[in-house]
């Protein structure tokens, strides 16, 4: 069995059963984050989708399509125990059932976004599997932005953030923990914009720290 059909197959059933819910602690915690901290990331002006973005919606048309006749606000996820659980659930399932692995090692190219047939990717894969396992598990793609972010280590990473009406999570395969935006300690890029999945949105407002981390350090 391919690994994308038996995590369809593990998340379909979670569907089934109904998503079990979290602690209240746990969902207190977050709930109660510092005010002083921003509870979801800012669009401040537009920058380029990161490379390799281009040839993964000429592949998957339908991850990429924009979807008209639907209202132009994004339908806001209310953060409830099951919002919770599925995100911890899908992180955690996600980060341990695919094997890391560069794209020069698996493809001998960079730059690759693609859904982890094998198993096997690097941080654009883990982000595209979880967005997708988010989805099928009910949620709405214009809540899921897939976001890039420096590390304390200077090195360019693809995280997953999911937006609720409590702020934006951050579902991260270097981290099992799901954490608020403001608390995971990386200096943030650009993500995708909730009305167009196509259209990237600089999330500090300096260009400049968009232009060189693909030519230094590529996608880790």
């Amino acid at each position: 069995m391919s690994f994308l059909r038996h995590a369809s197959l593990v998340f379909a059933a979670m569907a089934m059963v109904g998503l079990i819910a979290g602690s209240p602690d746990a969902v207190r915690a977050f709930s109660s984050s510092s005010t002083a901290r921003p509870l979801f990331t800012t669009g401040e002006e537009k920058a380029d989708p990161p490379p390799g973005w281009a040839a993964f919606c000429t592949e998957y048309i339908s991850e990429c399509e924009v979807k008209r006749g639907n209202s132009s606000a994004p339908r806001t996820v209310i953060f409830t125990h099951a919002i919770w659980k599925s995100l911890y659930d899908v992180n955690k399932w996600v980060n341990e059932h695919i094997a890391p692995l560069t794209d020069t090692e698996r493809r001998d190219r960079e730059n690759v976004w693609s859904y982890a047939e094998d198993g096997r990717g690097d941080c654009k894969e883990y982000v595209l599997v979880k967005r997708q396992k988010l989805i099928e598990l009910g949620w709405p793609r214009e809540s899921l932005l897939i976001t890039i972010v420096w590390t304390a280590q200077d090195q360019g990473h693809a995280v997953l953030i999911a937006r609720t009406d409590q702020g934006d999570f951050v579902l991260d395969n270097l981290s099992p923990k799901v954490l608020m935006w403001s608390e995971t300690g990386y200096d943030y890029v650009e993500r995708q914009s909730q009305l167009d999945p196509n259209f990237w949105v600089y999330i500090d407002g300096h260009p400049s720290l968009g232009g060189d981390i693909w030519i230094a350090h590529g996608l880790i």
